[in-house]
């Protein structure tokens, strides 16, 4: 309970590393803020590239059976590939900056909203459809005023287990050669035998997890109108 340094910190002992990482040291390499922030950047960039290209994958895959037949097993295949072997490659390619842990945040993130998206896009009511139909509405009518209202409560289950792998996705990637960011500190921690530090490093990646599913949990409250009960 009392050692500076113990493998097993006891919760007061991480909290407090957490404390001072956070307010009080205002300079030095183990300043948790910045490294918090440099990690929420790359995981919000990647989220929302993410987002975007699993909805226009699942937009396509609504809009043409053949192409979500013959491409889909491709997007689940894609989801085989360790994480720890792309992010080396990725980052041979195109360097240590911003760009390689997009990449990779937005390879893991994609894969959840576009299969969310794909079968809330298809929940929407048949009468529904063929109430568009007798209004003669085009298909982008239906999609935008039926399809996607329908696809929101899909959309975002598809984006809150995306949101936590959009920050494993970016702290994975900031294991290799990164100054900056979560990943990079528990780098540090475990070079330079600093076990504390690594306990509070991952109860700031903890945190800030629980930060980003509560505020889409809270963005889904508003956007998402409640449906009325069926017995």
């Amino acid at each position: 309970m009392d050692q500076d340094n113990p493998w097993v910190p006891p919760p007061h002992q991480v909290v407090h590393d957490l404390w001072l990482g956070l307010f009080e040291n205002a300079t030095g390499p183990y300043v948790t803020w910045q490294h918090v922030g440099t990690t929420a950047e790359e995981a919000g960039i990647g989220l929302l590239a993410g987002t975007l290209l699993g909805l226009l994958i699942a937009t396509i895959f609504v809009h043409s059976r053949p192409l979500e037949v013959s491409f889909m097993p491709f997007v689940v295949a894609s989801q085989t590939v360790p994480i720890l072997a792309l992010a080396p490659i990725l980052t041979s390619l195109v360097g240590l900056n911003l760009a390689a842990k997009v990449y990779v945040t937005t390879y893991l993130v994609f894969f959840a909203v576009a299969v969310s998206a794909v079968k809330g896009l298809k929940s929407a009511d048949a009468l529904a459809h063929e109430l568009m139909r007798s209004y003669a509405a085009n298909r982008w009518q239906v999609y935008w005023k039926l399809r996607f209202p329908a696809a929101l409560p899909y959309i975002f289950t598809g984006l809150k287990v995306a949101s936590t792998a959009a920050l494993v996705g970016a702290m994975v990637s900031e294991l290799i050669g990164s100054e900056y960011g979560l990943g990079a500190l528990l780098v540090a921690g475990n070079t330079f035998g600093r076990d504390l530090l690594l306990w509070s490093t991952m109860l700031a990646g903890s945190i800030l997890g629980v930060g980003v599913y509560g505020a889409l949990s809270l963005v889904e409250r508003v956007t998402v109108r409640a449906r009325p009960r069926t017995a």
